[in-house]
């Protein structure tokens, strides 16, 4: 059990006194009452019981609780840290049951997890989208300090990762292997680049298979309303990064009033897109530039000298394995 020591020295010194207050003549053992306790996550609630004597104390809170203005029953403090770290880490529910039941501490069962998490990842959620709204507040002023033109209008850098690799369903599924697409926007006016803005797509829903299905008015299946998980259906394009990007750019005019103007991607993006279109529909009054990501731009002429199959033929080597070799020094030469 994970307890609060403050609130267990407080309990056992109570009960002492009132057991001996109680039973002066008793000298049995005093312990947990383990058929009564009550369990929440990692917090819990206990009582005591002697093991001669009848006596049985009252049932004592043994953690803390987040303070707030709502009635009843408050969450545990540990609780709410415990899902606030979860969701900075790539850690999962089955993994950290494995991590706590081979430390040999009692494990909060999955189904519980995941409904704790349901109600404090929201407020995660209004966090940080406060977070955020606050740096482009900085921003702004930063760039007031410095003496710009147009203090709202920034540089920013864009990208999407996904859950799985596109190149990865090759041979393998007609579909595409991604099922959720994380799109981010960094500031670049600052050394930090900040995250001003996310989006978070997704394909996955658990109880879609158990729940009767609707059609949505563009034709898309989702389940009924409120019960689905995923943000998009699984016939939409999860690599439709002008989708996302625009997304994002129009919730920065919106409500930071923050236009972007240098847009820096890497070579296969389309967020730029997403911003030139913005701006030809009069949503923003920036016109952006349009800026190639130098890593990824080097990376991809290594990766073609890197394959030229006429190139190797001029290399003056013997072997195959040493022309091979002689070219990826030359490719990474080339980029450098």
């Amino acid at each position: 059990r994970i307890l609060c020591l403050d609130k267990l020295y407080a309990m056992w010194n109570s009960i002492f006194k009132e057991h001996s207050q109680k039973y002066p003549n008793c000298e049995g053992f005093l312990v947990f009452d383990e058929d009564k306790e009550e369990i929440r996550g990692f917090a819990c609630r206990e009582r005591a019981k002697c093991l001669h004597c009848d006596y049985t104390s009252t049932m004592y809170t043994l953690y803390e609780e987040v303070e707030g203005p709502i009635r009843g029953r408050r969450a545990a403090k540990i609780n709410v840290g415990l899902h606030t770290a979860l969701s900075q880490i790539s850690i999962g529910y089955i993994s950290l049951r494995r991590l706590l039941l081979a430390c040999n501490i009692p494990a909060p069962s999955e189904s519980g997890l995941i409904h704790t998490a349901n109600k404090i990842l929201p407020t995660i959620k209004e966090e940080n989208e406060h977070d955020m709204l606050q740096r482009c507040e900085q921003i702004k002023e930063i760039n007031k300090n410095k003496g710009a033109a147009i203090p709202n209008s920034i540089d920013v850098q864009v990208d999407s990762c996904y859950n799985n690799p596109f190149y990865s369903g090759i041979g393998n599924t007609p579909f595409q292997p991604a099922t959720q697409v994380f799109t981010a926007v960094a500031e670049d006016v600052t050394n930090k680049h900040m995250i001003i803005g996310l989006n978070v797509e997704n394909k996955l829903c658990s109880k879609g298979n158990h729940l009767k299905v609707t059609r949505q008015s563009d034709g898309s299946n989702f389940c009924c309303a409120g019960e689905c998980g995923a943000t998009i259906p699984m016939e939409a394009n999860i690599g439709n990064e002008k989708a996302w990007s625009k997304s994002i750019f129009k919730s920065l005019k919106e409500q930071a009033d923050i236009e972007v103007k240098g847009i820096t991607t890497d070579p296969d993006s389309a967020a730029f897109k997403a911003a030139e279109e913005l701006y030809r529909e009069d949503v923003t009054s920036t016109e952006p530039e349009h800026f190639i990501d130098a890593r990824h731009f080097s990376q991809n002429h290594r990766k073609n000298v890197r394959r030229n199959a006429e190139l190797m033929k001029c290399i003056p080597a013997p072997t195959k394995a040493q022309k091979t070799k002689l070219q990826s020094r030359l490719a990474l030469d080339y980029v450098e």
